[in-house]
């Protein structure tokens, strides 16, 4: 076969089609639907997504632990232990009730050091100090409020006589 021949030949067959007509892919239509899907889904959850919320969420729900992880030291330890409130910031100690248990700080069991959360950015606390004796009584029943920094609030109920603590 001469070089013509060879070309006529190559031009006549068809080239390979790796994505025949009803086969695989996507088409042009489908590939903009999903990405407006998408951004439509970005553009609404984002803005609820915020990280500030995310924080003062932790901050409710750690705060919330910390209160029912005093109740179960007085109770274990027979010892009373106070959970004191500053306006941004809860700790645990122990009230020195009976005189052995002393009155230092209870000791956060994750990290070993003193039980200490700090709220993030504005957020704010507005509860009394108490004090959960040997039984797990607390010294007052009380709302605890957490005030976030979108103007919303989250409250924690501490009940008086079984010292039960859940959100309200």
């Amino acid at each position: 076969m001469g070089l013509v021949q060879m070309t006529a030949v190559l031009l006549q067959a068809k080239a390979p089609r790796h994505f025949a007509k009803g086969g695989q892919g996507f088409s042009l239509v489908e590939l903009i639907v999903v990405i407006l899907l998408v951004g439509i889904m970005t553009a609404v959850i984002a803005p609820r997504l915020q990280r500030t919320q995310i924080n003062e969420l932790g901050f409710f729900q750690v705060t919330l632990a910390a209160i029912r992880y005093a109740h179960k030291v007085a109770i274990a330890s027979g010892c009373d232990v106070r959970v004191e409130f500053t306006s941004s910031s809860v700790s645990l100690r122990y009230a020195g009730n009976p005189a052995a248990c002393g009155t230092g700080d209870v000791v956060d069991p994750s990290t070993n050091s003193p039980f200490n959360v700090v709220a993030p950015g504005a957020a704010s606390i507005a509860g009394v100090s108490f004090v959960f004796d040997m039984i797990g009584d607390p010294s007052i029943g009380q709302d605890i409020v957490i005030n976030n920094t979108d103007a919303s609030t989250r409250t924690i109920r501490v009940v008086d006589e079984t010292g039960f603590s859940f959100s309200l």
